[in-house]
């Protein structure tokens, strides 16, 4: 076990951009030998949109040796029939390897063939949540641009499906705006055309939805005044989060689900969510607070979900590396509570109660998406508990 200290999450980096990628419209292409595509579409990727372009370079011997850029336009000419509305280049571990400069290459290509293209800095070794971010970066510095701003608008950015699921999921978060009379200028989980992201620009707030958004969220603070909040509404304490911040930014009156405990509050048993810094975060609250268990505490694993400044973001998330993580799921009392990807079940013990929130980044396509927002949240993880 001690080889997962030195090998990547399984959704890595070029994975997370390309799920940002995937509905807007454009052509990916990673720079690989031939195997880094297939992965990501096989495994990695629950959602069957129609016209996804991906490719790969499939990089010969003589092309790696030679470090031969020219491999990037060659399959861009030979892909597609029609000139696409944008091409994004992704790194993975042999053009990172060999010194190949795709950046440069990006740039090269865009004054060539006159279509905009993004260079995504990625390299194959680091965690899926490194790649949203590259990605949501990269789109929005080359595609927004300062427009009249909109009062009571938002924008929801952030969204991973490795992280947060299906979009269906995120249906009571978008219904509790729309009935406040707040305007969503522009979901980034929803474009089906990268353009559209320039609507972003007018909105008065963003709302980020895990911590792979903060590089754009900040971004969009510095270069046009946008301000942002970050909140992942689990359970009905979550909704209740949004609705202080919509109700505290724009003076709005919002229909929110009332949390009403069902029973005594549990005050013995340990409840321990594993996952994303901001999404253990939020679960733990929704089982504080709409659960009762008063000892929920989140744990980010630094080994699968990378973690860089957020410790200073999240002040009461435990961060871990998995041989810690271990160590803790083994010595927890029984009856305690664990709440994870299903990966973490077989490193606690028979006794403990296991909830699943499926991660596909940890455990791919083979779970189905498992309600957390609202009522619904609650009600799954009420299920689950009754049913050990």
């Amino acid at each position: 076990m001690t080889l997962l200290h030195g090998i990547p999450v399984p959704a890595v980096d070029y994975s997370g951009a390309l799920s940002v990628l995937y509905s807007l419209g454009g052509v990916s292409v990673i720079c690989s030998a031939g195997s880094c595509g297939r992965s990501y579409a096989c495994v990695d990727e629950f959602r069957r949109l129609p016209g996804d372009k991906l490719y790969t370079t499939k990089m010969k011997m003589l092309h790696v040796i030679m470090g031969d850029n020219d491999v990037c336009e060659t399959v861009i000419r030979a892909s597609f029939p029609e000139t696409p509305s944008f091409v994004a280049l992704l790194g993975s571990p042999v053009p990172s390897m060999i010194g190949m400069d795709l950046g440069r290459e990006a740039k090269r290509i865009e004054e060539k063939l006159k279509i905009p293209t993004l260079w995504i800095n990625c390299d194959g070794f680091h965690c899926y949540t490194e790649g949203v971010a590259s990605a949501l970066d990269a789109l929005g510095r080359k595609f927004l641009k300062k427009q009249e701003s909109v009062q009571k608008s938002v924008n929801l950015i952030g969204y991973s499906p490795f992280c947060h699921g299906s979009q269906k999921e995120l249906e009571p978060v978008r219904k509790l705006i729309a009935d406040s009379s707040v305007r969503i200028m522009c979901d980034w989980s929803k474009e089906e055309d990268a353009y559209r992201l320039a609507d972003s620009t007018r909105a008065a707030l963003n709302l980020v939805l895990s911590e792979s958004g903060t590089a754009l969220a900040e971004y969009m603070k510095a270069e046009y005044g946008i301000p942002y909040e970050m909140i992942c509404p689990a359970g009905n304490y979550g909704l209740h989060q949004l609705e202080n911040i919509l109700q505290k930014r724009f003076q709005v009156s919002v229909p929110c689900p009332e949390t009403v405990l069902t029973g005594k509050k549990d005050e013995h048993t340990d409840v321990i969510v594993i996952g994303e810094a901001l999404f253990a975060q939020a679960v733990s609250r929704m089982f504080r607070n709409d659960l009762g268990y008063e000892r929920a505490a989140a744990v980010c694993c630094e080994t699968f979900f990378s973690a860089g400044k957020l410790r200073e973001r999240f002040p009461q998330v435990r961060f871990a590396d998995f041989e810690e993580l271990k160590k803790m799921l083994f010595h927890l009392p029984e009856q305690s509570v664990v709440a994870g990807d299903v990966f973490f079940r077989r490193f606690a013990s028979e006794q403990v109660k296991f909830v699943e929130i499926p991660n596909h980044g940890l455990s791919g396509n083979l779970f189905a998406s498992l309600p957390w927002v609202g009522e619904f949240g609650i009600l799954n993880i009420k299920k689950q508990l009754k049913e050990k």
